[in-house]
């Protein structure tokens, strides 16, 4: 069983509030967005 939408929601948020773009932008990229 995958991560759902909201796990990676999560994560994509945490990013956001701690400032950690490395880490957004290679989650994005698992996503394919």
């Amino acid at each position: 069983m995958g991560p759902t939408d909201t796990a990676w929601r999560s994560l994509l948020n945490a990013c956001r509030i701690h400032g950690n773009v490395e880490l957004a932008e290679r989650a994005l990229q698992v996503l394919g967005l």
